[in-house]
């Protein structure tokens, strides 16, 4: 999942630590898994930059097809929007939906995440998919609600969940998606 280059904005005590980067990736690459882990552990201490640590850590766990990566993809997010970080987090949440798309809640973080961005198309994209969710699964009404929560509260102390989704319809007619501003209207008339 990362690239080369977010490695190297990664700072870390060169010449120290480059060679168990290099016996890094022998492991992961020889399928040694607990040992690669260990070393993992050794190497993550050169780094400043925690959230990113938790991320390295996930990609190596997915390099062994191992499913607690999703749990430090989680935390790395966490992080990463904890630090106001809004671009490393919506990387790691759509990540995180690529690996696990029925999960209805990655969507909810990202449709709040794409609006605070001021990302329009794709919080389009995002907002949709969670009401196709919410038309066929009731559990994720609450994650659509949660969602309009986080926004409301980004916007003003105090607005109702109503208020923020006519204004959300209202951004949107402005910017010309009328359709979705009209999906959203029959949405709230159910």
């Amino acid at each position: 999942m990362l690239h080369h280059k977010e490695y190297e904005k990664t700072k870390y005590k060169a010449g120290e630590s480059s060679i168990g980067w290099f016996r890094l990736a022998e492991l992961v690459e020889g399928g040694e898994k607990e040992k690669a882990l260990n070393l993992y552990r050794l190497l993550s201490h050169s780094f400043e930059d925690r959230g990113f640590a938790i991320q390295v850590e996930g990609d190596i766990l997915w390099a062994f097809e191992d499913n607690d990566a999703l749990e430090k993809y989680q935390q790395a997010a966490y992080l990463y929007r904890k630090e106001k970080r809004t671009s490393a987090a919506i990387g790691i949440y759509e990540h995180l939906h690529t690996l696990d798309q029925k999960n209805h809640e990655v969507v909810g973080v990202l449709v709040v995440l794409y609006y605070k961005a001021d990302l329009i198309d794709p919080f389009i994209q995002r907002f949709m998919q969670l009401l196709s969710i919410v038309a066929t699964e009731p559990s994720a009404h609450e994650v659509l609600e949660k969602s309009i929560r986080e926004i409301a509260e980004s916007l003003e102390q105090g607005s109702s969940n109503l208020e923020v989704t006519e204004k959300i319809i209202g951004d949107l007619a402005q910017k010309k998606n009328k359709v979705l501003a009209a999906k959203i209207e029959d949405w709230l008339d159910q």
